[in-house]
């Protein structure tokens, strides 16, 4: 068993995304890629990350994303959109981390943008 230990050695998998883009955020890095996550970081580790959860009741909608409501809100930690992505039963939702710049109309421009693919799974 030591000798297994020993010889294993760190690998990654490559996991097909969860949704394809039309926009990605310009000079972030991929950071993470599950079956319901893509997430993009900084160097200083601001991310920008979007998450299909399975749905959750919205309310106080602000928006429309692709023929969805949506609810856009802004506090000290940065910007959150959840749409509500009704075909699917989930709810979409795109956070911007506070130490990075994005506008309402970019953040809504950008989730447009995202379209879930069929391998999806909500979290």
């Amino acid at each position: 068993m030591v000798a297994l230990a020993d010889s294993l050695t760190a690998a990654s998998i490559t996991v097909l995304p969860p949704f394809t883009l039309d926009l990605a955020p310009a000079g972030l890095t991929a950071d993470t890629v599950t079956a319901s996550t893509m997430s993009f970081r900084t160097a200083n580790a601001d991310r920008v990350e979007v998450v299909l959860r399975k749905r959750r009741q919205l309310t106080g909608f602000t928006d429309k994303v692709g023929g969805y409501q949506a609810r856009l809100t802004r506090d000290a930690d940065g910007a959150e959109l959840a749409v509500d992505v009704t075909d699917w039963d989930a709810t979409l939702e795109v956070t911007v981390d506070r130490g990075l710049t994005v506008s309402d109309a970019d953040l809504l421009r950008f989730a447009s943008g995202v379209h879930i693919l069929n391998r999806s799974d909500p979290q």
